[in-house]
């Protein structure tokens, strides 16, 4: 009879363990619920972090992609920009030509 009181009480205060039994205002219980709370917020804030580093990946791609594709079109323009300035030149040479010959024909005239 005696060890089945001994065993009793042993598994009361095995039940006893597993009980938090620390009131609201217990500051160790305080300190784990905030530690707990922290622990959460940190997670909660890395996982935002990360979604926003994914969210502007592709929009750091998108940007070199626009760049690449703005560098070309600025070569482009470049080459056909020395190109027209080229065909300009000619022009001009050419109209001088002719008014060079004008001016010779008008002399001729008089």
């Amino acid at each position: 009879m005696v060890d089945k009181i001994k065993m009793e009480i042993d598994r009361i205060e095995v039940d006893h363990t597993k009980v938090d039994d620390r009131g609201p205002l217990d500051l160790t219980r305080q300190v784990d619920e905030s530690k707990s709370k922290i622990n959460f917020l940190l997670k909660e804030l890395t996982d935002k972090v990360r979604r926003a580093e994914a969210m502007r990946r592709p929009l750091d791609t998108m940007d070199e992609i626009a760049y690449r594709e703005l560098e070309k079109e600025n070569a482009d323009l470049k080459y056909d920009n020395k190109s027209l300035a080229k065909q300009v030149e000619d022009k001009v040479e050419e109209v001088k030509a002719l008014k060079k010959k004008l001016e010779e024909l008008d002399s001729n005239k008089d």
